[in-house]
């Protein structure tokens, strides 16, 4: 499984997260959910949306590949996505995102 089908695989299933309990596919809904803090059990290990940026706070590990098993050198647990942080912020200006929006 490659990183990009991977993130695909995660970021659906946290989608359809917040559609369940949200209830609603109304933006300010999912929203709520995917603020809230949720984290959850994935692939890659623990993942939650940061409110700032609405981009994956997750584990990073660096690893080299030996005999096709991963030996991980370094983990940074719950890395936030520093870089976005520098240039998004939704909680002081949410019409950053106006590019999102759900029609049917």
């Amino acid at each position: 499984m490659s990183e990009i089908s991977e993130v695909t695989y995660e970021g659906m299933m946290i989608w359809a997260d917040a559609v369940r309990e949200a209830g609603s596919l109304d933006r300010d809904a999912l929203f709520e959910v995917l603020e809230s803090g949720k984290t959850y059990d994935l692939p890659a290990g623990k993942v939650s949306i940061d409110p700032k940026t609405h981009h994956a706070i997750r584990d990073i590990y660096i690893a080299d590949l030996k005999d096709q098993v991963f030996e991980i050198r370094e983990a940074f647990p719950n890395s936030p996505p520093e870089d976005t942080q520098l240039v998004c912020d939704l909680i002081a200006d949410p019409t950053m995102n106006k590019h999102f929006e759900i029609r049917l």
